[in-house]
């Protein structure tokens, strides 16, 4: 099975082959990079995304591609078992996640990089110790692809902090 993210979204991908009982690795090649998601009849039990994630937070990750190629490889395993979640759940916080976080993604890639905003009254914004880290970060111009690495963050996290960080007026996307 072969197809565009844009003709099936991940999810009707996933149910297919899950009524068919099928087992193997979906590769997604997305904007962001290669995906795979390994599904044992149905159930998913193994994903790793481009930004150095395995399991839910890869799985979760792949929601977010909208635009892309996928193909089906039946009979291709993994020795890992890092998803324990069931499908049904797995589904819908992936697409709580594309709605919150989908059109963020969209600008964002490995290269992006943030301005910290000069004009901004600290009073009257509360910030956790994570968000401060990121906005040093931030501050040295570091990009998306080194701030998850060296920060050990994974990429719906971040997606959150910058989200927040943006919306509290704190930083912008370069242009």
């Amino acid at each position: 099975m072969k197809g565009t993210l844009e003709t099936f979204a991940l999810e009707e991908v996933i149910q297919i082959i899950s009524e068919t009982k099928k087992s193997g690795r979906i590769d997604i090649q997305g904007s962001h990079g290669q995906y795979g998601i390994y599904i044992n009849k149905d159930s998913i039990y193994h994903s790793y995304s481009p930004h150095f994630q395995n399991g839910i937070n890869a799985l979760l990750e792949a929601f977010l591609e909208k635009n892309g190629s996928f193909e089906f490889r039946e009979f291709l395993s993994s020795k890992f078992i890092s998803i324990t979640k069931p499908m049904l759940d797995i589904i819908t916080e992936g697409l709580s996640i594309r709605e919150e976080l989908g059109k963020l993604n969209e600008q964002i890639f490995d290269d992006t990089t943030f301005d910290t905003m000069t004009d901004i009254n600290l009073d009257s914004i509360s910030i956790s110790s994570n968000d401060l880290k990121l906005l040093r970060a931030i501050g040295k111009g570091l990009n998306t692809a080194t701030i998850l690495k060296e920060y050990h963050l994974d990429y719906i996290s971040f997606l959150r902090q910058i989200k927040y960080l943006i919306d509290k007026g704190l930083i912008r996307i370069k242009r």
